[in-house]
């Protein structure tokens, strides 16, 4: 329901792309309101297409008062972008963002009156969260958004593309694969003011510097850091990144790098590697940190998207890498999904390790009938490797990189790589 009094209830019976961003305006106005809820300090949204974890309210109950204290956190979210099954493991750790995660947050009266409610422009832009972040993000360098590393929200929308739009459509296969935390009781662990990015530099410090992505198969349970050409606004660089190493490149939107970016800093699990990228425009680049980078030449866009490190050639598809240890390659019943078929072995599906089975069998002269058969329903691209029940040779497919644990269909059997 949308308060008709809100002074932007047209836009939004117009049923235009800033519909929503309007929806959240009104909302907000009205909750402010000193006529209205005078007394109301914060507002925590949900969507109505989200499932929440056991310790939801727990999560809000511990975290909220660092907003409220702290004039530099101006959200909280519950939502981990990152938060693929393989690529999170504390249940406590509580992290920094820029820029708003969404999915289940909470926004406070103070931000809302000392800046949000001054920049009416941005109620007639979309998408929403972009144009909020931009808001709070140019009002102060130090501002930022606090997340867990295990979400506490799961995106239960079937689809919620139009038919047309492709990054949607990415979107839609990537968020059905974010781990929803199981734990109950949890104790946050929440790192205030400058211990946070103490740690951090810490982190940076000890890191073992790569140059390129075969650096990785190198080391086992490691930090490593990639040092990037980067700014704020370059948008270019931190696409390669999304894309060629997390399928995240679709949250690479304008007045944002990316999503989960603190201080020209992105962190993220890799195989078995915590990975650290680091902007050359990065101010945490101080120090002792700033004497182990002055000899490191960052890396280009191209450095970034290389093959090898003995190649020159480029691309920007998702990386693959041997899967040894990393995953467990299951077959799933006929007509059973790959979440169900781990799941019955104490195991979770892992997305990002799909395609790695789709190179294996196509690559490596397993031919399937189809290699890229366009004419296939994107949601039967999604559930490559398959092979009908009772086949001998599994059927791969390369047409896309946006695979999908929680698909079936009648008939079929799924090759699926459970961690």
């Amino acid at each position: 329901m949308v308060p008709q009094e809100c002074s932007h209830v047209e836009m939004i019976k117009s049923g235009k792309g800033a519909g929503l961003t309007a929806k959240y305006w009104c909302l907000m106005e009205y909750l402010f309101q000193d006529t209205h809820f005078g007394d109301t300090e914060v507002i925590l949204l949900i969507e109505d297409d989200l499932l929440v974890a056991p310790d939801f309210i727990d999560f809000f109950k511990q975290v909220l008062p660092s907003m409220l204290v702290n004039p530099d956190v101006w959200c909280v979210s519950a939502w981990s972008d990152h938060g693929w099954p393989a690529s999170v493991q504390d249940p406590t750790k509580v992290l920094r963002e820029q820029h708003l995660g969404g999915l289940g947050w909470a926004f406070n009266r103070r931000d809302w009156i000392n800046y949000v409610k001054s920049h009416e422009f941005w109620i007639s832009q979309s998408p929403w969260d972009g144009q909020l972040s931009y808001v709070m993000t140019e009002s102060g360098s130090n501002k930022y958004c606090l997340y867990p590393q295990i979400s506490r929200t799961y995106h239960a929308a079937l689809d919620t593309t139009d038919g047309n739009s492709q990054s949607s459509a990415t979107q839609d296969d990537i968020l059905a694969n974010v781990l929803l935390s199981d734990s109950r009781d949890t104790l946050f662990l929440i790192q205030e003011g400058r211990v946070y990015e103490k740690q951090l530099q810490k982190e940076l410090i000890s890191a073992k510097i790569i140059t390129c992505r075969d650096d990785i198969l190198s080391f086992s349970k490691q930090k490593l850091l990639m040092f990037i050409d980067a700014s704020d606004d370059n948008h270019e660089t931190w696409q390669a990144v999304g894309s060629v190493f997390a399928n995240l490149g679709y949250l690479v939107r304008p007045h944002r790098p990316m999503r989960t970016i603190y201080k020209g800093v992105v962190s993220m699990t890799w195989s078995d590697n915590q990975i650290f990228f680091l902007g050359s425009y990065s101010p945490l680049i101080s120090g002792e940190l700033a004497s182990k980078l002055n000899s490191v030449t960052p890396l280009s866009t191209e450095q970034i998207q290389k093959t090898s490190c003995q190649s020159d050639q480029t691309d920007d598809k998702l990386w693959t890498h041997p899967y040894d240890n990393l995953f467990t390659a299951i077959t799933s019943s006929p007509g059973e999904s790959c979440s169900s078929a781990c799941k019955k072995e104490g195991l979770q599906c892992d997305v990002h390790y799909f395609v790695n089975l789709n190179q294996e069998i196509v690559v490596k002269g397993k031919k399937p009938d189809t290699i890229c058969d366009r004419s296939l329903p994107r949601h039967a691209w999604n559930m490559y490797p398959w092979k009908a029940s009772g086949a001998g040779s599994w059927q791969g497919n390369m047409c896309t990189r946006w695979y999908n644990c929680h698909q079936s269909a009648q008939g079929l059997q799924r090759l699926c790589p459970c961690v």
